[in-house]
């Protein structure tokens, strides 16, 4: 298994944040959004991710983060995040 990316908390939270934007619920606005409406936004998260990977100088996946987060919380516990 390859190893995960290393993140400092301000790149990590920002990915944590751009995977929950890509959720289905929250990309199709629980199904108010229209095609062209998710199509933007999917634009955009990919280019925030990939602005993101540039800055962490590395190519980092959805379930990299998820897995990242699951570490974390086994280590840490639950903690809040900014605007959540």
């Amino acid at each position: 298994m390859p190893e995960l990316p290393k993140l400092d908390e301000e790149v990590f939270e920002a990915f944590v944040s751009l995977s929950c934007r890509l959720s289905p619920e929250n990309l199709y606005m629980d199904g108010e959004a229209s095609d062209a409406e998710v199509k933007h936004e999917l634009r955009a998260i990919n280019k925030e991710w990939k602005a993101l990977e540039q800055k962490a100088g590395c190519t980092v996946t959805e379930k990299d983060i998820w897995q990242l987060e699951n570490q974390r919380w086994k280590e840490h516990g639950p903690r809040k995040r900014r605007g959540y």
